[in-house]
This record gives structure tokens, C-alpha cells and sequence, in this order.
């Protein structure tokens, strides 16, 4: 019978798989797993032996119809995309050597349920498990240091998560889109948290912080930094009709209130920067007071704001980005005469009202 495989000449390197059977065990005296070695083949179970020692980058990335796979204890390190778009893996346990997950490992394993991760994972990779929109993890490594961009993006299924106390940076997206989501504490040395870390988690309800984190804190479930001087992310799932943004807050950042179903917002005085897409999408806002002192608008700061009629701004405005007021015929904009918002309403289109 024809050999349907390709191995180094020492025979511990798995190169290819050539065949087309639906169950296939990998030969003994193989210590690795070779680069894209059973890349889109049709194989639904695959047993790796003992001894096999490294998988390489992107080894069973499009197994589309793979369903089961044991990794031995041997193997010390998962490369790159091992397993991304294998859509019909549902559970995997990573040995017990292995103390990173790579970039996009499991990117896009749509039916992936459960993995078991060892304790001694220090890292989570970029997107390594975006897409996963099955997986029911509730509890990541205490060994765990950092979640890279986009780590748990779109794991639609995942209701609750708890991080442990060894991590200390939140990648970009690290939980974009993970809508079941209700609530997250994020640990006392978490220093870094990135842009858009919890956008579109619609369930969340409430961001809790160790009160002895020295970079943040929550307020009422409200993510802030440490000083309370700028608000940093309001909740999708929260219900409520009015928010007052507490005193002291100087700086509302990007997409703080992206999409939120707030329906009144009050700035106090002391804020000086609105950033991008700060309010996009608050879609039941009618009335909006820009307070004295503010001094800049971000990019689409009120974009999509589709209900909002009256945006008040102060002469200390003085840089307003690109389309940062909805489009449409029913908004104006207030302010005094000669301001840069009435400079800028002429130039954009915008209606515009004087206003002492």
C-alpha cells in the first residue's frame, strides 16, 4: 500500500499529508508537526502519538471537517494558525507544557465548545480565539499575563469570563463582539487596556475593577482610569435613561457611549476633549449640551445620533473633527456667533443657530 504521507528522511518531521481518509494516525518517531502539514485536508480525526514534541504553524489550519483530535503531553509549543478555521472542532485540551497560545490558533473555529488550557499559559495570541462564537470558557489561566488584540473577539457564546490576577494587558477588541457577556472584573494589575476591548458586548452590564488596580476603576460599573479624569467605556447592556457623568472627568474617550440607549447625557463642567465616535450611534438622544471649557470634538463624535435635534457648543470649542454631527435635517447646531462651530455648521452643511 502506498505511503500517503511525506516525512523528514530522520523520520521526526511530519511534512505532508497526502491521503484522503477520514481517520489518520500520525507514525511514531515523529517529534514534529511540520508547517501547513495537513493544511484543508479532509480528515475528521487525527491521533497525534506520543513524543511528538512542537506543531508548527498553521499544521491543521482548514481541517473543515475535523472533529476530534488528542494532543499528547509530549508537545511543548503550538505554532501559529495549528488549528485556525477547523469549523467542526468542538473540544481540545492543550497540554500541560505549552505556555503560550499563539496568534490565530483557533481563529475561526466556529464549533469549538470547551478547550482546556493549562495553568501555565502566559499568553493568549492575537485572535487567537476570534470567531470561536461557540466556546463556553468561563475561566482563563492564573498564570496569564496577557490577552493579545482581538484574543476572545467574537466568542458570541461566552456569558462570563473570569481573569486572573497575574494579567496585566487587555489587547484592542480583546473581547469585541462577545455578546453574551454580562459582566468582567478586570484584575489589580491589569496597566493596560485597549481601544475597543468590550465594543459590541450588547449583554454587559457592569465593568468591576480591583479596588487596588493603580490604573483603573469603576464607578457604578463604569470603566474609568484610576483618577477618575477621563471615562473610558459605558456598558452596551445597561437600561438606563439618563446618565450624569460624574465631576472631575476631563476627557470622554473614543466610543465611551458607542451605541449606548441612553436617551440623556449631562457633561459636567471641567471636560475639556470629546474623542472619536464618543456618542456614535446614541440613537435616542434628542438634546445635547456641550459645556463650557470643552475644547475639541472628535471625529464622528455624534455620528448616526439619528434622533438628535439640538447639539448646544461653546465658543471654547476650537477643532471639531471630520463628520463629527449626524447627518440629516433635523439636527442644529447652537452656539455663538463667530465660533468655530458656526464656521464649521457653514462649511459642513450643518443648520445652525446664534445663540448668546
Amino acid at each position: 500500500m502506498p505511503v500517503n504521507y511525506k516525512l523528514s528522511r530522520d523520520g521526526k518531521v511530519f511534512k505532508k499529508y497526502r491521503g484522503n481518509d477520514l481517520e489518520f494516525t500520525i507514525p511514531d518517531g515523529v517529534e514534529t508537526i511540520g508547517k501547513e502539514a495537513f493544511s484543508c485536508s479532509k480528515v475528521t480525526s487525527i491521533v497525534i502519538p506520543e513524543g511528538v514534541k512542537s506543531i508548527e504553524e498553521g499544521a491543521f489550519s482548514g481541517c473543515g471537517s475535523l472533529t476530534s483530535i488528542v494532543i499528547p503531553n509530549s508537545v511543548q509549543s503550538i505554532g501559529r494558525r495549528a488549528f485556525a478555521f477547523c469549523s467542526s472542532l468542538k473540544s481540545v485540551v492543550v497540554p500541560e507544557g505549552v505556555d503560550v497560545i499563539d496568534h490565530l490558533t483557533f481563529h475561526g473555529c466556529k464549533s469549538l465548545e470547551s478547550v482546556v488550557l493549562p495553568q501555565c499559559v502566559k499568553v493568549v495570541g492575537l485572535g487567537a480565539f476570534t470567531g470561536c462564537k461557540s466556546l463556553q470558557l468561563t475561566e482563563l489561566p492564573k498564570e496569564l499575563k496577557v490577552i493579545w488584540e482581538g484574543g476572545f473577539m467574537f466568542c458570541e457564546s461566552m456569558e462570563s469570563i473570569v481573569l486572573p490576577e497575574e494579567l496585566e494587558s487587555i489587547g484592542d477588541q480583546a473581547f469585541y463582539g462577545c455578546h453574551a457577556l454580562k459582566t468582567i472584573t478586570v484584575p489589580k494589575k491589569v496597566k493596560n487596556i485597549g481601544d475597543q476591548t468590550f465594543l459590541w458586548c450588547r449583554s454587559l452590564t457592569s465593568i468591576d475593577v480591583d479596588p487596588n488596580n493603580d490604573h483603573y476603576r469603576s464607578i457604578d460599573g463604569i470603566l474609568f482610569t484610576k483618577d477618575g479624569g477621563t471615562l473610558i467605556f459605558y456598558p452596551f447592556g445597561r437600561k438606563d435613561n439618563s446618565y450624569v457623568v460624574p465631576d472631575g472627568v476631563q476627557i470622554i474617550e473614543n466610543q465611551a457611549f458607542y451605541n449606548s440607549t441612553l436617551e440623556s447625557i449631562v457633561l459636567p463642567t471641567g471636560i475639556r476633549s470629546i474623542r472619536d465616535s464618543a456618542f456614535s450611534g446614541c440613537r435616542f438622544l434628542k438634546t445635547f449640551v456641550v459645556p463650557e471649557g470643552v475644547e475639541s470634538i472628535g471625529e464622528e463624535a455624534f455620528g448616526s445620533c439619528c434622533s438628535l435635534t439640538s447639539l448646544i457648543v461653546p465658543k471654547s470649542v476650537s477643532s471639531i473633527g471630520i463628520a463629527a454631527f449626524a447627518s440629516g435635517d433635523s439636527l442644529i447646531v447652537r452656539a455663538p456667533k463667530d465660533s468655530f462651530a458656526q464656521k464649521y455648521a457653514r462649511k459642513n452643511g450643518v443648520k445652525f443657530k446664534q445663540i448668546e
